[in-house]
């Protein structure tokens, strides 16, 4: 502030060196509105900006990000600790999660911010979470535990999601697809995790506390990303907005997992060895219904159908729906689960677009922006065009990480890509021969402000069955 005022000072005693100052600050103003991109004021940083476009946060930085040539300075008001390079360049992308891997650990600050992951493999760095990793490796490649994983997934398939989008199609309801599918989610993963199913998927839609929680929690994340910290220090301090909202929600979840983890222990004599597993994406719809995509899983499925006489695909089975694969492929590069993710490099370094970082500028990478980069992707990279997964030759064509980015990147790259894959074709193979999905008219789709990519306001749909089953 004592500089500010030497500076306001000055100016004062040589008004024509103020009149030019704010010229220049209006002609600089102008040309970047017209570039597309945010302005970085003097002393109040990009703050105008970041709040006139707080509503619509993807899809500003696709747009500057787009005019900024994939990376962009955005800095915070002076004093203020605020100041990140916003990037969708794979270049930069590969530099940071591969190359230069070491140098960006998760760190102190990514710690403070998703406390509530605790010690998890999600937030450890170094030799916690190699051997988390190595834990999490064994598991995930355990043919007992894979096959367990299908077993539950089809018996919550057939006894679950089947049946109540049957009495949603006798009803003609209208409902609320997103709700759905998440519901689904939330009972696999308890499955796995807790060997519980918490029957959060059923036909009157039931309040689940442990869900809500959730939601809760992912909200306040986001937002603990753009908040300053000093005001996030004073709200921890108060006990108000969102650290309270966090404090409650976090009672709720040790609640509902030490109930969880005291039912599983009454259950050990009968249980099926179901464990963990990584999350059921729940982005199976988009804006548009794509009828011609539809068209072509439907004509793969009935090309391929079950050989079991349960009536569901073997994972053999479902690794050769190719199409099926590629349209998923898709979906989750236009709507990556989660929309972006922040690095901080532990040195000072300088990312392959020139733009140089440290331990004091934070690196985000905007995965849902990259999808939508024709630098990245070409021109028509905002269609839904399954067909570009795809050789000419009919298989799958390979992307790179650092350039299809929705199970991470680098040595942190998911291990449950290819379970998830599985579960998803699971999913569309039980419900699309059999329902036709109809988006309510009106319905508007528009990303909700969270660390993981959920439609604000749900998907409202009627579902309606289709008159021959093959």
């Amino acid at each position: 502030m004592e500089v500010l005022s030497l500076l306001l000072g000055f100016l004062g005693r040589y008004p024509e060196l103020m009149v030019s100052l704010a010229c220049f600050l209006l002609l600089f103003h102008r040309l970047n509105r017209r570039r597309g991109l945010p302005t970085n004021w003097p002393v109040i940083g990009a703050v105008p900006a970041i709040t006139v476009n707080a509503g619509r946060v993807h899809e500003w930085a696709t747009e500057f990000l787009s005019a900024a040539g994939l990376s962009y300075v955005i800095k915070g008001p002076w004093g203020s600790p605020v100041d990140v390079v916003i990037t969708a360049d794979p270049a930069n992308v590969a530099h940071v999660f591969t190359t230069n891997f070491g140098n960006y650990p998760k760190g102190e600050e990514f710690a403070a911010l998703f406390d509530v992951l605790g010690d998890g493999i999600f937030n450890a760095d170094g030799e916690s979470w190699a051997f988390q990793r190595r834990k999490a490796h064994a598991l995930l490649s355990d043919a007992r535990f894979r096959a367990a994983v299908a077993a539950s997934t089809a018996r919550k398939l057939r006894e679950g999601l089947v049946p109540l989008l049957d009495g949603l199609a006798a009803s003609g309801a209208v409902v609320d697809l997103q709700d759905v599918f998440v519901r689904l989610t939330f009972d696999l993963t308890a499955m796995f995790v807790f060997g519980i199913d918490p029957g959060c998927l059923a036909p009157d839609f039931p309040y689940v506390p442990f869900a809500a929680a959730m939601d809760t929690i992912e909200e306040v994340l986001f937002y603990r990303h753009v908040t300053p910290v000093p005001w996030l220090k004073l709200q921890k301090y108060l006990k108000i907005g969102h650290n309270k909202r966090m404090r409650k929600a976090r009672r709720v979840l040790d609640a509902s997992i030490a109930e969880f983890i005291s039912l599983r222990r009454e259950r050990a004599a009968v249980s099926t060895g179901e464990a963990d597993a990584d999350l059921l994406t729940s982005y199976l719809a988009c804006q548009d219904e794509h009828p011609d995509v539809e068209a072509k899983i439907l004509e793969e499925l009935r090309a391929n159908p079950p050989s079991s006489g349960a009536g569901h695909h073997t994972a053999a089975e479902l690794k050769g729906l190719v199409y099926l694969h590629a349209a998923l492929s898709e979906s989750l590069r236009l709507y990556p689960p989660v929309p972006f993710e922040h690095k901080a490099a532990a040195r000072p370094d300088t990312l392959p677009s020139g733009v140089p970082v440290g331990p004091t500028r934070r690196v985000i990478v905007s995965f849902y922006s990259m999808g939508r980069m024709e630098a990245v992707w070409g021109k028509g990279c905002l269609e839904f065009r399954p067909e570009r997964w795809l050789t000419a030759a009919g298989r799958l064509r390979h992307e790179p990480s650092y350039k299809f980015v929705a199970f991470n990147v680098g040595p942190r790259t998911c291990l449950g890509r290819d379970l998830a894959f599985a579960q998803m074709k699971a999913v569309v193979a039980a419900v699309l021969p059999r329902f036709r999905v109809e988006v309510d008219a009106g319905a508007v789709v528009r990303p909700k402000l969270s660390i993981i990519l959920h439609m604000k306001d749900g998907l409202r749909v009627r579902v309606h069955k289709r008159e021959e089953i093959a």
